[in-house]
């Protein structure tokens, strides 16, 4: 008869950083440093498939899951498939599974982590049977006889958290056959990991110096330059990241807009994060630092959507403090504090005063598909000197006819700062555009309509 054996190696898998860069939906963390692992509670034993036991077929199906902050699996992949319907009865098996999660600063927050499920020919038990075992954490091999061979080792220690050694092969490697880029980008990681900032930044360098390079080493160096506070070579990094790669974009803008915030750019930071809202409505990290800008502009319309999104999607102790915040600062339901959008009533006939230039539309593009819903669409603009706020306009087409064409009178909104969101009724086109305002209330230039459509 068949058992199925389960090898959890929850703690001893570590990340090159706290935060995880494969995450696309908002910040997942990997143990190490001040992110502690989840610890299982509840497990449920995989069945074997019905092709799988009469080919009497074994062997082990490795997994990379989330643990997100209330203990449950989510994003599971098979990082190493086995085949036969094995896969899909781990996979059932382990979303089944229950966590303590992982904590940063003693809150729980989402960690990524690796489970290995071993399918196994055993005894005539008849019924399947588990066992939990660590990853080897220490190196007890032979002086490696390659470069490959040493890389290898050194980065399972890596995961396991043996530095010290890991550090020793990877450097092996990097002696062995200096002009490899895997050994130098991997003795990087580990080097980050050290917090040897500098180093890591080195030796970033010198692997994408040495071969066509990964978006992922410039992603990776960006981490660095940022934590040393280096924040206009981070962005370059970010910036090199974002131009590789579809797949990826929304983390690596995230990141290059947390870092434009840190240079005091909001306007910037408000751009990159919108974008990478729109590539991925469920990052929360993003929704949680334009929602920081936003009130820090006295925003309070967009920083409590911001910040209520937050809570929908991630509800811990630290999106429900940040919200309360917001709410303290505001003093009230978003339409009752200072700087709130308003209504406003538009007519053909209204003053003018054309010295003030049309706002530099920033985001969406134009003829912009967004894949998103709900359909909360935020637009971000440039300011216009001399302007004290905006005046916002947003339309619908419905059978090719835009809703408040030729009308003499619309209605737009008096909004305080340079963004806006709205949520869109439906599927067909949409378009937007913006006009400065002076101290009385006049209209400047009006900018160009920019068009949208949501795919869902």
């Amino acid at each position: 008869m068949w058992r199925i054996s389960l090898c959890v190696f929850l703690a001893a898998l570590v990340s090159a950083q706290s935060q995880d860069p494969d995450s696309v939906g908002g910040a997942v963390y990997r143990a190490g440093g001040d992110v502690t692992a989840p610890l299982l509670v509840s497990k449920v034993e995989p069945a074997y498939s019905d092709e799988a036991r009469k080919a009497k077929y074994s062997g082990t199906v490795l997994l990379s899951i989330v643990v997100d902050g209330r203990g449950v699996p989510r994003d599971i992949r098979v990082v190493r498939p086995l085949g036969l319907g094995l896969d899909e009865k781990a996979i059932e098996a382990v979303s089944k599974w229950r966590f303590n999660p992982g904590l940063k600063d003693g809150n729980p927050v989402p960690v990524r982590a690796t489970i290995e499920v071993s399918f196994r020919l055993l005894d005539n038990q008849g019924q399947p049977m588990g066992q939990s075992r660590p990853l080897p954490a220490v190196d007890n091999g032979p002086k490696p006889a390659s470069a490959e061979e040493a890389y290898r080792r050194g980065m399972r220690l890596l995961r396991a958290n043996n530095l010290v050694e890991a550090k020793a092969l990877l450097s092996k490697a990097v002696a062995m056959k200096p002009s490899w880029p895997e050994a130098w980008a991997g003795r990087a990681t580990l080097e980050y990991r050290e917090r040897k900032l500098a180093e890591s930044v080195s030796d970033y360098s010198k692997a994408i110096s040495l071969s066509e390079p990964r978006e992922s080493w410039f992603y990776e160096r960006g981490l660095a330059y940022a934590a040393m506070g280096h924040y206009p070579q981070a962005n370059a990094d970010y910036s090199r990241a974002i131009e590789m790669t579809q797949e990826k974009r929304a983390i690596y803008l995230y990141q290059r807009g947390s870092s434009y915030w840190q240079m005091q750019d909001g306007e910037k930071a408000v751009a990159d994060l919108s974008k990478a809202i729109a590539l991925d409505p469920a990052l929360t990290r993003a929704y949680a630092t334009r929602g920081e800008i936003f009130a820090a502009k006295k925003d309070w319309q967009n920083a409590l959507a911001d910040m209520n999104a937050w809570v929908e999607l991630d509800p811990t102790e630290e999106a429900y403090r940040k919200l309360a915040e917001v709410r303290r600062g505001a003093g009230g339901a978003a339409e009752g504090v200072a700087g709130a959008p308003t209504r406003r009533k538009l007519s053909d006939t209204d003053a003018s005063n054309l010295d003030l230039d049309a706002p530099k539309l920033l985001f969406p593009a134009d003829k912009a598909e967004l894949n998103a819903f709900p359909r909360r669409t935020v637009c971000t603009w440039e300011p216009v000197a001399g302007a004290v706020s905006y005046l916002f306009e947003w339309d619908y087409s419905a059978d090719g006819v835009w809703s408040q064409a030729g009308n003499t009178e619309r209605t737009g909104y008096s909004v305080a700062g340079t963004s806006f969101f709205f949520d869109f009724p439906g599927k067909e086109p949409g378009r937007w555009r913006v006009s400065a305002l002076d101290a009385q209330g006049r209209r400047g230039r009006t900018s160009e309509w920019r068009t949208f459509e949501y795919l869902r």
